[in-house]
């Protein structure tokens, strides 16, 4: 019988400011590192074991549990790059246990106060402020004697008591003279326990809050909700998140875990396989230890092929303006010097070996045109200036398919990342996601909220400076996408369409830099054939379909879950489109079923989503996915069923040979 242990390496999570950015791995079964980076002189990673496990999918949850009575957690610490210490006297980095249901009830235990426990004597004159032999010394009160001879000769002892004959500061390892019954230049021996830092050990019946005993309280361990462990740059600032200019690299390792009494409940039993795959991405994810998740999709009967976007806001590096005050994502932008950032380098190696280890047989790298924090020159613009944005919180934006920076940044992040698949001794596999020309439906980072007109994003400099080049007059300012099509405004529409058909080119030459690569789109049908919705000059613009149609693309990747879960009409006619349109055969298409955007509509939407799954499955499309591993684990959706089962007995009027 395998159980979940507490404070086992694939359990613990990690926090940050967004300025950092920091992941947990597992190395071993009692070992794991944070991996990431520092951008300014406040930034926090927090390492944090929850007792409840508030992310995974009920199936594989470890049972709730804030008693940690008897419980006892030992480890070694291994730094690399400009990390604090757990030790370093003047940061005296601190877990913080939270103490209960309510917030705010924080208690602070400094770290350099849990070694191994170590005698100490020092002898000196009784004079002043005196440094001893060693630091972070136990706060068991010393035990200190003295002699003193006067000038006739005569000779006195005794012993001294804390606060009020002497003081300390116990971490830095500082005695105080203290007006009291110790004479003057009285030679003293001080007997005391300090801790050295081979190792770390955190006894929960033993805790306590404070450097001083004068000041010391005990915490009881019945009641704790989670424990987060610094992690800290060497120089830590506790405040304003003024920037360094840099992204100092860094690994902390967590090594030789003992943990005593830690059982908690026993890991389930795999699951039947489910005929459905997992599309996951970064963004969503990057707090969890890529281990655990690996392993908690397959208990679940997860397999096959995994859909993995790298994401909008985590992947890369990024920096900001030295001596400046970060105060929000618009102050500390990507670095187009740099490629993939350490962090998410480690974690998807982790990801990619455990998912070897668990059976699961390719990934596709979704790489999208979609960014959180890229450079001013590359987004896509509306006619005023303002940036296409979209309407998550907070807002991203588009590059433009005609800046040649862009195209050199996403050659450098994607060949990085594909390489990572390869020598993990899987396929190439590159989808580009995220491919058109914006349209400001809403305002930025709110959905609720229309926008006046609904602009087109068609007006960066680059696409404004080839089209004139190449058109011979200026690109026509629209301030409304709900443009009359006259021949001359087709004639605009279907050369941006080329534009985005060129960039959909451009990325197949990153695949084809890779033996057996595969390439494909991801294609949104509800953002661009939706003629309730979609203006006419964004239809044409953004269905590159010439540039897309088989055999150009290897495969097509379909998703229309604006039309599922609202239950749109036009769904119905998303499964012949590619065939249709672009010639693919079922057998040359993926289908994404999902999201379920908020957890309240989890009960309506989920069957909606398993209904069209099931649709696609009926129709042999080569992979079904549902979007995404989040949201399943958040709502621990379970499929009702493993096999197709269709409404209709002739659920299509067309030939199964000629659709494959």
């Amino acid at each position: 019988m395998v159980r979940y242990i507490r404070f086992h390496p694939d359990l613990w999570t990690t926090i940050f400011n967004y300025e950092a950015i920091g992941v947990v791995t597992s190395i071993s079964d009692d070992a794991m590192a944070v991996t990431g980076h520092f951008r300014t002189q406040a930034d926090y990673i927090g390492l944090k074991f929850s007792s409840s496990d508030f992310w995974n999918h009920g199936y594989v949850k470890y049972d709730k549990n804030n008693d940690y009575s008897k419980v006892k957690l030992s480890f070694t610490a291994a730094y690399d790059g400009e990390l604090g210490r757990f030790d370093d006297t003047e940061l005296q980095p601190a877990a913080i246990f939270r103490i209960g249901e309510n917030e705010g009830n924080d208690k602070f235990l400094t770290l350099g106060m849990f070694g191994v426990k170590n005698n100490g004597t020092d002898t000196f004159k009784f004079d002043g402020e005196i440094k001893l032999s060693n630091t972070w010394i136990d706060v068991s009160e010393p035990k200190l004697s003295w002699t003193y001879t006067d000038e006739e000769g005569n000779l006195s002892q005794g012993s001294g008591k804390l606060v009020d004959d002497y003081d300390m500061d116990f971490v830095r390892g500082i005695f105080y003279t203290r007006e009291g019954q110790i004479p003057y230049m009285a030679d003293v021996t001080l007997d005391y326990t300090y801790n050295t830092h081979e190792k770390f050990t955190i006894d929960f019946d033993q805790l306590f809050e404070g450097v001083h005993p004068a000041l010391r309280t005990t915490i009881s361990p019945t009641n704790i909700q989670e424990i987060t462990i610094p992690v800290i740059p060497s120089f830590f600032v506790e405040g304003d998140l003024i920037m360094t200019g840099r992204s100092d690299s860094f690994q902390l390792k967590i090594e030789e875990m003992v943990i005593e009494n830690g059982e908690l409940n026993e890991i389930p039993a795999e699951r039947k396989k489910v005929p459905y795959r997992l599309a996951e991405g970064f963004d969503d994810e990057y707090n969890k230890n890529p281990k655990r998740l690996i392993e908690s999709m397959r208990l679940l009967g997860y397999d096959g092929i995994i859909n993995f976007y790298i994401g909008a806001s985590h992947f890369y590096d990024k920096k900001g303006k030295a001596r400046e005050i970060s105060t929000g994502v618009g102050d500390i932008y990507l670095d187009d010097t740099a490629g993939i950032n350490d962090a998410f380098r480690t974690w998807l190696e982790s990801y990619l070996y455990h998912m070897s280890l668990n059976g699961f047989t390719n990934i596709v790298i979704s790489v999208s045109m979609e960014c959180l924090q890229m450079p001013e020159s590359w987004k896509q613009r509306l006619h005023n200036g303002q940036p296409g944005a979209t309407g998550w919180n907070p807002p991203t934006n588009f590059y433009s398919p005609n800046v040649d920076a862009v195209k050199e940044y996403i050659d450098i992040i994607t060949c990085e990342t594909l390489d990572l698949v390869v020598a993990a001794g899987f396929k190439p596999i590159l989808q580009l996601g995220e491919s058109w020309y914006w349209w400001q439906e809403f305002q930025p980072g709110d959905v609720n909220s229309p926008y006046e007109g609904r602009p087109p994003a068609f007006y960066d400099k680059g696409t404004m400076d080839r089209f004139k080049r190449e058109m011979g007059y200026d690109l026509p300012v629209y301030q409304s996408s709900d443009i009359h099509m006259t021949w001359k405004n087709r004639e605009v529409a279907e050369k941006l369409r080329q534009y985005l058909g060129e960039f959909t080119d451009f990325m197949r030459t990153i695949a084809d830099k890779y033996f057996d690569s595969e390439f494909t789109t991801l294609f949104f049908p509800p953002s661009v054939l939706d003629k309730a919705r979609t203006p006419e000059m964004l239809t044409i613009v953004n269905a590159p379909f010439e540039y897309w149609s088989y055999p150009k693309l290897d495969f097509i990747q379909i998703e229309d879950y604006d039309w599922v879960t609202r239950e749109v009409e036009d769904h119905k006619d998303v499964y012949t489109q590619a065939w249709y349109d672009m010639g693919y055969p079922f057998s040359k298409q993926h289908y994404f079923a999902g999201f379920v955007l908020k957890a309240e509509d989890a009960d309506k939407e989920w069957k909606l989503i398993e209904r069209a799954a099931q649709e696609a499955l009926g129709r042999r499309y080569a992979e079904v996915f549902i979007w995404a591993g989040t949201q399943i684990r958040r709502d621990s959706w379970n499929p009702k069923r493993n096999t197709y089962v269709s409404d209709t007995e002739n659920w299509l009027s067309v030939n199964m040979d000629q659709l494959g």
